[in-house]
């Protein structure tokens, strides 16, 4: 017995070697393995890479986003910017990154500097330092796109509202399993009001700055969430399970400067399938503050200055619209998944997708927070929930995303937009 089963190992080892090429077959190995290290093809590949992550690779280190290289607003004229990422070409276990920029408008340099220390790959785990003195739209989401993106000053509908924002921010990250994670953040931040924006006490005072420091503590519970890891690099494939974000964060004085405050924040993602009806993604968020705090420091609701579409934000909403202490929100969308043009026969061969979305927010905001600053022109409180809805068409050329969307409440105003198409570029090869 313990012959026989020495043979099928041995038989087995056997077969697990490699076959001999033969002499031909080297010769062609050999040639597309050469040509696979060309030039063309692995400029051609750093290209491709550019194209995904913004970022042009090099040995050492990566340049981007190269969509910020140039870029203009109002108030900065035309911006020029050089960003920069260190790969594991240069440390294991190390990222270096940063950005300088200089407006010729306004002749002032901007700059952003991050240094990241991995102690996991296989768990995702690091702390990481980051310093930045930049212009920042506080109430833009965090999945719009950066304020000097090129494609931001060709799409905007409104002229945004920038923060002069000096932060110093210390994290620690742990996963504990896939899709399990917590965090530590803490936080030391300068605002200083810039272009129209104005910090006005009751008394008609100007406040030329606020101060913010604070610890945030937070966590994400995704079961069964799959990444896909290559390099610092980390891209999430969700999980068939509910997706659940949470934050504390408690803000304090240092040598009477700062707010005291608490904050609580969590949202909660799914996905439904209906079998061939197609699949419902929902997700609710709420919010709450605790304290007395200014107007850039409470939850300005997250509107959407550009005709490209934003995932996170209220896409007919102005940023700096509306402003609560306390919210709740929902975004839906069903899509058909091939329902209604799958039954047209020549739209069928296109494979465009359809979909229907509503999202909803409902807040309210305290009078006490305007005895510290006064709200500036065009941000109010939420008088009652605002709603947009709407239904788009994706996948036109493969890329392609359209959205229709209608704003149903808080349309007083003649000039708020209450019909718009948006844009989007989803790959879908």
């Amino acid at each position: 017995m313990k012959d026989s089963a020495y043979a099928y190992g041995a038989e087995l080892l056997d077969s697990l070697r490699p076959i001999p090429l033969k002499l031909s077959e080297k010769a062609t190995y050999v040639k597309v393995d050469s040509a696979m290290h060309t030039r063309y093809l692995k400029t051609i590949q750093n290209l491709s890479q550019m194209a995904y992550t913004g970022y042009y690779p090099f040995k050492y280190w990566e340049y981007g986003p190269y969509y910020t290289t140039y870029s203009y607003n109002a108030l900065e004229g035309e911006r020029l910017r050089v960003g920069f990422l260190t790969t594991q070409g240069l440390m294991k276990k190390t990222r270096f990154g940063g950005h300088l920029a200089y407006g010729l408008g306004d002749e002032q340099f901007k700059y952003r500097g991050k240094i990241t220390k991995y102690y996991g790959f296989k768990k995702w785990r690091y702390f990481e330092f980051e310093h930045l003195n930049d212009f920042k739209i506080l109430s833009a989401s965090d999945n719009a796109f950066q304020e000097d993106n090129i494609l931001a000053s060709l799409t905007r509908r409104v002229d945004p509202k920038y923060t002069h924002t000096i932060r110093s921010r210390f994290t620690w990250s742990h996963e504990w399993q896939k899709g399990i994670n917590n965090a530590i953040t803490l936080n030391t931040e300068r605002l200083i009001p810039i272009g129209s924006l104005t910090y006005t006490t009751p008394k008609d005072e100007s406040v030329n700055e606020l101060n913010i420091h604070s610890v945030k503590i937070g966590g994400r519970f995704a079961l069964h969430e799959k990444f896909i890891q290559y390099g610092f690099r980390r891209l999430s494939l969700l999980t068939t399970k509910p997706r659940i974000n949470y934050a504390y964060t408690h803000g304090f004085k240092v040598e009477n400067t700062g707010f005291e405050f608490q904050k609580v924040e969590i949202d909660i993602a799914d996905r439904y399938y209906f079998g061939y009806l197609g699949f419902l993604d929902l997700k609710l968020f709420g919010s709450k503050i605790w304290g007395q705090l200014p107007y850039p420091l409470l939850l300005n609701h997250q509107g959407n200055d550009s005709y490209y579409f934003d995932n996170e934000a209220f896409n007919l909403m102005n940023p700096f619209e509306f402003v609560s202490d306390q919210q709740v929100s929902v975004i839906g969308k069903y899509n058909f998944n091939g329902l209604v043009f799958n039954r047209l026969p020549v739209i069928k061969k296109m494979h465009l997708r359809s979909f229907l979305f509503a999202r909803g927010v409902y807040g309210s905001l305290n009078d006490k927070h305007e005895k510290l600053i006064l709200l500036p022109d065009g941000l109010t409180a939420l008088d009652e929930p605002y709603l947009e809805t709407g239904f788009g068409i994706e996948n036109i050329f493969k890329i392609i995303r359209l959205d229709f969307i209608w704003r149903l409440t808080n349309v007083s105003s003649s000039d708020l937009q209450q019909f718009g198409v948006t844009f989007d570029i989803v790959p879908n090869f």
